[in-house]
């Protein structure tokens, strides 16, 4: 209510009288709490000195970690998938991916043998089928078989006081696709044993205790690939015995340059998002860029990938600020004009008949769409514009399908739910915006291939479905929200709240083998089209991983800091 007076809705304001303050207090309003950053990043630029200064850094520093790993190849599978695996945690195998996929290509195709031959090494074992597995290549499971007692059928006791290989196996227990109980199995261990060794860090290094504890709450899979290599950087500082400074160093100097192209790209949006004017306008909505930036740094941190991050963080804010007018704002009767407005999106007159405030929304939403079309006509790729405007379509449908259950007092059974939940998740206009930037990665066999509804693009949006439920679900109903996938479980299965997020982090385990599955060679799509998906998944992961931070964006603050603001001391 305070909002709509602070604000002076003009929906509001086209009504009077008793009229007037029946449509403000049938408003579902949420009162959603300020941007904790304001407009600070308009002006935030990077000195093209110190921009120069790092470049000029890393390619020297460059030069002598890929000399590092043409050598790592000759001494053996084993050092080579340890260089792979640092690379990898410390954010800098982009600059060497065509040499490291024909390394673990050669590994798989005429070293996979020495795997098994190594009994008694745990981590080198693990290390090598997670590495492996991430890459796409299917090793099986029974490379564990020998750490298992055959009496018992339960992993040795020689094993357990391994920390080191106990960690690996953990790590890459969640690469296991369905029917692989020998993977559960390690899980199970390695999990109890893992939290075992957490609760009495007194006799493990500290900088392992640090590895232990980070991974129980989000192993290395499962992570946002540029806050994880933020952090490992440094855990890695800390390993004073076994560093290699080169690589210290260069991961330093690189993570610091990509930031400064962080910072121009961020006070890029940021200017877009002041100059759209939708901040003043629609003061009911979540004051979200920065986050959103980040969002899109944390799944698409590469250099190259800038055009694939501006564009989902410019279609990620409409869907946010249309996903509040619908949860937070819209009576039944303007959402239905508003759901119209969408499927009718070159139709002027249905944009007419919104009110002010949703028709000054949607006319941006039409513009960014027609700024896409154009940048995209360049390229000779309309279609990946179109295909944008066409998922966000299909978002509307969605929300609107979630209004009338709201307006109805009605409560969707689970297969319901889902197959609404899956569209109205909003992954698949974000995964068309990240797609606008994919350049010919993303061409018109692709397309075609996502109208099959590939699993991989569906168990994403699933994913990004429920982890978004199970942390939100108790705000929402308090404010008055559609049901969610914990409701509708509990309703139909006569579950409490505790039964039902389990049921649901159990549809997230499957969710997950099925991604893991999608992603073993020969794959429908090329591997950096697959890495997307997975990428989404697992910044998703991050932001849902303790609470709704979207929404309560006041715990990013410091991440945001981390990972966009301070640099890493050299």
């Amino acid at each position: 209510m305070a909002i709509l007076k602070a604000g002076e809705s003009s929906a509001a304001k086209s009504s009077t009288g008793d009229t007037m303050e029946q449509t403000i207090s049938s408003r579902p309003l949420a009162n959603f709490s300020p941007s904790v950053w304001g407009c600070r990043f308009a002006s935030l630029s990077s000195s093209p000195t110190e921009m120069e200064f790092y470049r000029r850094q890393v390619e020297q520093a460059k030069a002598k970690v890929e000399k590092m790993l043409a050598a790592s190849a000759a001494d053996g599978p084993f050092r080579n998938v340890e260089l792979i695996n640092l690379l990898e945690r410390l954010g800098v195998s982009y600059h060497f991916q065509t040499q490291i996929e024909d390394q673990l290509r050669l590994i798989f195709q005429q070293s996979l043998s020495d795997i098994t031959e190594r009994r008694n090494d745990l981590y080198s074992v693990s290390l090598v089928f997670r590495v492996l597995r991430q890459h796409g290549y299917r090793v099986p499971c029974d490379v564990f078989d020998e750490f298992k007692d055959v009496k018992t059928g339960e992993f040795k006791e020689c094993v357990r006081g391994d920390v080191r290989g106990i960690l690996s196996l953990y790590e890459a227990s969640h690469l296991r696709l369905h029917g692989e109980p020998i993977l559960e199995e390690a899980l199970a261990f390695s999990r109890q044993q893992l939290e075992e060794y957490s609760s009495s860090s007194s006799s493990t290094k500290p900088h392992l205790a640090a590895h232990i504890e980070n991974a129980l709450i989000c192993p290395f899979h499962k992570s946002a690939r540029r806050i994880d290599s933020w952090r490992f950087i440094s855990f890695y500082a800390d390993e004073e015995e076994s560093r290699d400074e080169t690589l210290l160093r260069f991961a330093k100097l690189d993570f610091n340059f990509v930031q400064l192209m962080h910072q121009n790209e961020l006070a890029f949006v940021s200017r877009w998002w002041r100059d759209t004017g939708l901040q003043e306008k629609l003061l009911y909505a979540r004051d979200r860029i920065v986050e959103l930036y980040f969002w899109a740094t944390g799944s698409h941190y590469e250099p190259h990938k800038v055009v694939a991050r501006i564009a989902a963080t410019k279609f990620a804010k409409m869907v946010s600020l249309v996903d509040d007018t619908y949860d937070a704002y819209g009576t039944p009767e303007e959402l239905q004009l508003f759901t119209t407005a969408f499927e009718r999106c070159d139709d002027e007159s249905a944009v007419e008949q919104l009110p002010d405030d949703m028709q000054f929304l949607f006319r941006a939403f039409l513009r960014l769409c027609d700024e896409m079309e154009q940048d995209m006509e360049k390229e000779g790729r309309c279609y990946s514009a179109h295909h944008a405007k066409d998922a966000f379509k299909e978002l509307a449908r969605a929300y609107d399908t979630e209004a009338k259950w709201l307006a109805n007092r009605y409560t969707p059974t689970v297969k319901e739910f889902m197959a609404n939940g899956i569209p109205s998740s909003s992954y698949g206009v974000i995964s068309a915006a990240y797609f606008i930037g994919m350049g010919e990665a993303m061409g018109t066999e692709e397309y075609e291939w996502l109208k099959t509804n590939p699993t991989i693009d569906t168990a994403t949006k699933l994913l990004g479905r429920l982890l978004n439920d199970i942390m939100s679900h108790e705000d929402e109903q308090k404010r008055g929200h559609c049901p969610s996938a914990v409701e509708c479980y509990k309703k139909e299965n006569g579950a409490s709240d505790e039964e039902a997020v389990e049921a649901i982090k159990k549809m997230c385990d499957d969710a997950w083998k099925d991604l893991n599955e999608e992603c073993m060679r020969p794959t429908p799509v090329e591997m950096p089209v697959i890495q997307h998906f997975l990428d989404l998944v697992r910044i998703i992961t991050f932001i849902y991983i303790r609470n709704d931070s979207y929404t309560h964006s006041g715990s990013l603050k410091d991440h945001i800091t981390s990972i966009l603001l301070d640099s890493i001391p050299i």
